[in-house]
């Protein structure tokens, strides 16, 4: 599998199906803003993102791929928060994400270069 743009990383599974099962349907909290974005935000939206960054949901790992792909695009953070988005307001994380503007990788070379 390759991906462009962001690479998630969440955590890495053994090749074996019950292993790769209980990966895909495994619930990952992350914190959303409910706004779908139809393309990358201008500099007006992006004021608003702390603000409105403040739905806590749990998603498996391919809905979590519908929710920030397009057509839909939500703005995500892997943190979970006690109130806004701040570092002093963070409490835990389950998922971490690199962004890649250019270019693709697998996971693969994500993990052995």
């Amino acid at each position: 599998m390759k991906f462009g743009g962001i690479f998630i990383l969440m955590e890495t599974y053994n090749d074996d199906e019950q292993n790769i099962n209980e990966t895909t349907n495994r619930i990952y909290n992350l914190t959303i803003d409910p706004r779908p974005l139809a393309s990358k935000p201008g500099d007006e939206y992006k004021e608003t993102i702390t603000r409105n960054l403040n739905v806590l949901t749990g998603l498996t790992i391919n809905e979590f791929a519908t929710y920030v792909s397009q057509p839909f695009g939500y703005t995500w953070s892997g943190g979970i928060f006690e109130g806004k988005r701040s570092n002093k307001n963070w409490l835990r994380q389950w998922i971490f994400a690199l962004d890649f503007d250019k270019g693709t990788i697998t996971i693969d070379q994500s993990m052995h270069g």
